[in-house]
């Protein structure tokens, strides 16, 4: 993916490139002015206006004419142009697109200068039928040039200083302007030209790039644009729909680690509980007394219970499993339903139950075995309601310096004894020496 992207900049940097060298070599615009029967010429000296010149045609079809330069009391001048316009000035002609002319003239005479002109009527300051006010635009030609075709760039035009002073023109309006021509031609002006002028004018064309180059270089520059936009596009809907994929990848991820975690507590309750009763096994209460009863000042006021079921084992041998574990099961809930909620109750064995009880001394703990061989005698098997249930219980008080083995092993030192002394009843029993855990 990356050669591809790589190889298609190098493509597009090298079309940029061609695309910049090869504007000079596109096909280009051409408009002949002369010769063409499409426009008007004409002839105009300063003996219009009482001046003493005069200007006439030699060969009219040949636009060959010759002009007598006079003085006078008026500014003598001779001068041919080419109309661009039909009738109306504000109509003029477009020549914004061309960049140069190209004119094929012979000059017989003294004048070292013949000028080029080109005028275009601008409504703020040109007014119809005056064609003076048109701006003037011109360019001297030596006349050592008017032997054949030469060449002239638009460019080379500027604005006439006396039609600037004339109509008082403002340097923002001084500039060169095509885009409207109505008169285009030759004159030849000044008494520094006074005698006989012949002009022969055999072809007036211009050129211009099809396309002109500011365009065309802007096309290029906005093609580049329009590239990098549709790129970034292009990237930000792949961003984004890389980031949708993410969102929905990470959220799959969540909810497959969700149903991890849920998996592990499940496995975790299923690895620290009872699967027949639902309380804690030996590791569930392993886990609670690494947690909550690690230190002398958790300790404090705990009593430990241990309640085995008489008889148990017995029925579970004569009656089999599938007839005790309900009642366990019974048991198990009695328990849950009865015990206080801060209790840790615990599957110690098949027959025995662990109950953790904080905030209890000897006294309710006595109180609270009655009351739990009560309940268990209370309890009725499903599969037979005749079988009188009863459980033996050990309890201590759980010494603040006291590992848990040592005070489990008072708890079931009392519950044997409890046992020994015919069960259905509770026995405790106290430390004689509190030690410290090890």
């Amino acid at each position: 993916m990356r050669m591809r992207k790589t190889t298609l900049s190098l493509a597009a940097i090298g079309v940029t490139l061609v695309l910049l060298l090869i504007h000079p070599f596109l096909p280009q615009r051409h408009l002949s002015l002369w010769p063409s029967n499409s426009y008007l010429r004409d002839l105009q000296s300063d003996g219009a206006n009482g001046g003493a010149s005069n200007i006439s045609w030699i060969d009219e079809k040949r636009n060959y004419w010759i002009c007598h330069l006079k003085k006078s009391t008026q500014y003598p001048f001779c001068l041919f142009h080419i109309s661009l316009y039909d009738g109306d000035m504000e109509n003029g002609l477009d020549l914004s697109e061309y960049d140069r002319i190209e004119l094929v003239a012979h000059y017989e005479g003294d004048a070292k200068f013949v000028r080029f002109f080109v005028r275009d009527f601008d409504p703020m300051f040109s007014v119809p039928d005056n064609p003076i006010t048109a701006k003037h635009q011109a360019v001297n030609l030596s006349s050592d040039e008017l032997v054949g075709k030469l060449t002239i760039d638009f460019a080379e035009l500027h604005v006439s200083d006396w039609w600037k002073s004339d109509l008082e023109v403002p340097l923002e309006k001084s500039r060169l302007d095509f885009s409207n021509v109505i008169h285009l031609g030759l004159d030849i002006v000044g008494e520094e030209n006074l005698g006989t002028h012949e002009l022969i004018l055999v072809s007036l064309k211009l050129h211009g790039p099809l396309v002109p180059a500011d365009k065309w270089y802007l096309g290029i520059i906005v093609a580049w644009m329009v590239a990098l936009m549709i790129l970034g596009l292009r990237q930000f809907i792949q961003m984004d729909a890389r980031d949708l994929e993410d969102q929905q990848r990470i959220h799959q991820l969540h909810e497959a680690n969700t149903e991890l975690r849920k998996e592990a507590s499940r496995y975790l309750e299923i690895s620290t509980s009872d699967a027949l009763t639902g309380l804690l096994n030996r590791r569930g209460i392993e886990g609670v007394l690494s947690r909550f009863y690690a230190t002398p000042e958790q300790r404090m006021h705990t009593s430990l219970m241990v309640i085995q079921i008489d008889g148990l084992a017995g029925l579970s041998k004569s009656r089999g499993e599938a007839f005790t574990q309900p009642i366990l099961k019974q048991i198990g809930h009695y328990l849950q339903y009865e015990c206080p909620s801060d209790f840790r109750i615990c599957r110690w064995s098949p027959d025995q139950f662990l109950l953790i009880c904080p905030e209890v001394d000897q006294h309710r703990a006595e109180l609270l075995a009655r009351q739990y061989l009560q309940g268990i005698a209370a309890i009725k098997p499903e599969d037979d309601e005749i079988l009188q249930l009863s459980a033996s219980i050990g309890a201590t008080q759980w010494a603040e310096h006291m590992s848990f083995e040592k005070a489990f092993d008072l708890a079931d030192l009392a519950l044997r004894q409890a046992r020994m002394a015919g069960g259905n009843q509770y026995r405790t029993a106290a430390a004689k020496n509190q030690e410290r855990a090890v």
